[in-house]
């Protein structure tokens, strides 16, 4: 009989949840303790109970992949925007340092000022792949920029018309 009282009571062998009826979740119960509770009840069911599970879940696996690409298709993530030169350097020069022994020792600040010393020191012209580099991902930001914008416009007049 359901006491619909919003406990755990073990009725049958079947778990109830571990929220109220109004749905905020109990604080006296043990998560571990239900976890193991849920786990031996896996454990005693026999497999053409599983194989009922399995199929339900793979269901359930293949309409989360169709919504999800529906959504991500209704909600493109904007373009990362372009790294600095100076980001670019940094990541490279904080590659080399952990490679050295004492580079996993090193704190954030003291690689932050090792990068900075170094960015400092660096001529015009040692600084001009990573300016290179930033104006590559400029372009590629730009152009993904405008695909993204794009197609923003046609969701909003998609919308707009229903």
């Amino acid at each position: 009989q359901d006491d619909d009282d919003g406990d755990d009571d073990d009725e049958g062998g079947v778990l109830r949840p571990a929220t109220t009826p109004d749905s905020k979740l109990r604080k006296d119960i043990n998560i571990s303790e239900l976890n193991a509770r849920f786990a031996a009840q896996w454990e005693s069911l026999g497999e053409d109970a599983k194989k009922q599970y399995r199929s339900m879940e793979e269901k359930d696996a293949a309409r989360f992949s169709s919504e999800m690409k529906l959504w991500e298709e209704r909600h493109p993530r904007k373009p990362k925007r372009p790294n600095s030169a100076y980001f670019l350097f940094s990541m490279e020069v904080n590659k080399r340092l952990k490679e050295r022994e004492e580079g996993p020792k090193l704190s954030f600040k003291e690689i932050s000022r090792h990068v900075s010393e170094e960015w400092g020191k660096l001529s015009k012209e040692a600084k001009e792949p990573y300016v290179g580099m930033r104006d590559k991902e400029s372009l590629r930001y730009k152009e993904e920029l405008r695909v993204y914008k794009e197609k923003m416009a046609k969701l909003k007049q998609m919308q707009e018309e229903e």
